[in-house]
């Protein structure tokens, strides 16, 4: 039984999160954004100050791997 109901729960995690996540998309597609553009916005936003060398190791991302999304963020003037 408990299997059983550690199934439903992640059965229910997952649409909550895809529920979640879909919102999150529909609303920064609008801004010509992705998810990635998303996770860089969170970070800053809930941690006022953050050096980008403290962010990328929170997201554990590259430098070279946050480069484009970074100045795509900058040339629309959102950072």
């Amino acid at each position: 039984m408990q299997e059983n109901n550690n199934d439903y729960e992640n059965l229910l995690f997952y649409f909550a999160y895809k529920t979640f996540i879909n919102t999150a998309d529909e609303i920064i597609e609008a801004y010509g954004l992705n998810r990635q553009h998303h996770r860089f916005l969170f970070f800053i936003d809930k941690v006022p100050g953050i050096t980008i060398k403290d962010l990328l190791k929170s997201m554990e991302i590259s430098k070279q791997g946050s480069h484009a999304a970074l100045k795509k963020l900058k040339t629309k003037h959102i950072l």
